[in-house]
């Protein structure tokens, strides 16, 4: 048996599907983050390498379909060829590696490749669109050094920012102060500089969860930190929309794909988002793909590669 695997690279976990080259699911694995911007290249492979090794396929795959959560859709940069590279290295094999933009992948299972548009915030927080001519159109992306709104990392970093001006005594009063040492093991506030600081380096998008769980239980404070998330990414939204109303005056696409946590778990936003969709676009429907996007990264080697690479 001959398999492709399917995988959404992540900047917390990486998610794996093996298929057979018909498109039957065979299993499923979990590894940790293959974002080689955030944890360096040797270890993103390693990472991936290791999920690969749990799916048991032994040396039978064909290729593997990399939906990659560093990349902008722009174009292939210096670092995604050497993770390439290195990859390919430690497969030791025939494995075709097939890369693409997390982003990317989550459209082409919304569209099959076809006109639409995309909007991913977990970790991060990205949006995508094809036009009818096949050109692409990306907004934001820029990641985490720069904000990264509209993504988990950002209501992550807003909350901890809001907590500390309350006990600096130059905020407002949230329940998030209280809260934020405890999320970290620390026993005092001030503690929290070694943690942040520390290495390895904290991750702190999980105070996201945090935050959303404080909003729906009426912290004003965590209520405008979702507010101000939802307006970011419905703002990116209404680009890509109009840039493909732009390139195509009868755009006829009445839905707007979603994927990431924040989109599709968190309901306070999701609800915001829609209503500020709506506003500009009142027939729009906001969608999860139904499709995930190891799924689709697989599908979209069978459709545009298979033929080529079995021959």
């Amino acid at each position: 048996m001959t398999y492709i695997i399917g995988v959404d690279g992540g900047g917390t976990k990486t998610s794996l599907k093996a298929f057979t080259l018909s498109g039957a699911f065979v299993r499923a694995a979990i590894t940790a983050s293959t974002n080689y911007n955030f944890v360096g290249t040797e270890h993103a492979v390693d990472n991936l390498i290791s999920g690969i090794a749990s799916l048991c396929l032994e040396n039978d795959v064909l290729a593997i379909a990399f939906g990659d959560s560093s990349l902008d859709e722009s174009g292939i940069n210096e670092k995604t060829e050497t993770f390439r590279m290195l990859l390919r290295q430690k497969l030791k094999g025939k494995t075709h590696i097939f890369i693409r933009s997390d982003a990317y992948m989550s459209l082409y299972g919304h569209t099959r490749g076809g006109e639409g548009v995309m909007m991913i915030s977990g970790t991060g927080a990205m949006g995508l669109a094809c036009d009818k001519t096949g050109a692409m159109h990306t907004v934001g992306g820029w990641g985490r050094l720069t904000g990264d709104e509209g993504s988990g990392y950002h209501i992550a970093l807003s909350g901890i920012q809001a907590a500390l001006q309350d006990y600096d005594g130059i905020g407002e009063r949230t329940a998030l102060t209280c809260l934020l040492p405890q999320c970290f093991g620390c026993n005092k506030m001030r503690d929290l500089i070694n943690v942040f600081y520390g290495s390895p380096q904290t991750d702190i998008a999980a105070f996201a969860e945090v935050v959303a769980k404080e909003a729906l239980l009426g912290d004003k404070v965590s209520q405008k930190i979702l507010q101000r998330t939802s307006l970011y990414l419905a703002d990116y939204t209404k680009q890509l929309i109009g840039r493909l109303y732009q390139a195509n005056s009868q755009y006829e696409n009445k839905t707007v794909g979603v994927y990431g946590s924040v989109l599709t778990k968190n309901k306070f936003i999701r609800c915001e988002y829609e209503s500020l969709l709506r506003q500009l676009y009142p027939e729009i429907k906001v969608l999860v793909p139904s499709l995930d996007p190891e799924d689709a990264a697989a599908m979209y080697v069978r459709d545009t590669y298979l033929e080529a690479i079995t021959r």
